[in-house]
């Protein structure tokens, strides 16, 4: 059950869910995304692990198109290849610890998705 505590920092995303602009569709597909990710993570359903793959191609497909559109904004970019960074280190050495998917993952994204 701890394992659904990753999924605590989407909370970051709800303030900007709004189907009327690019933005908050972004926060709308991350959320929902990551709350089937963790919730079939966290009672090892059938597919979790597809779940999950898909939930991380749709998060990279997101971080690109946001970069693309925002004139390759340094800071973006920045924060986005950090997160992907602590993501893939988190997974290899400390097995997805929440403490770190929170905050160096969601909340560097949810800051991405802000200034975009």
């Amino acid at each position: 059950m701890y394992k659904l505590l990753n999924a605590l920092g989407l909370v970051f995303f709800i303030p900007m869910v709004n189907l009327k602009n690019e933005k908050g569709i972004i926060s709308f597909l991350v959320l929902f995304n990551g709350i089937a990710c963790h919730i079939s993570r966290t009672f090892s359903l059938k597919y979790w692990n597809i779940i999950r793959n898909y939930d991380i191609l749709c998060n990279f497909i997101m971080g690109i198109y946001i970069i693309y559109y925002s004139n390759y904004n340094l800071t973006i970019i920045f924060l986005d290849l950090l997160s992907v960074y602590i993501f893939i280190i988190n997974y290899l050495y400390y097995n997805s610890f929440f403490f770190i998917h929170i905050l160096g993952v969601q909340l560097p994204l949810s800051i991405v998705t802000y200034i975009y």
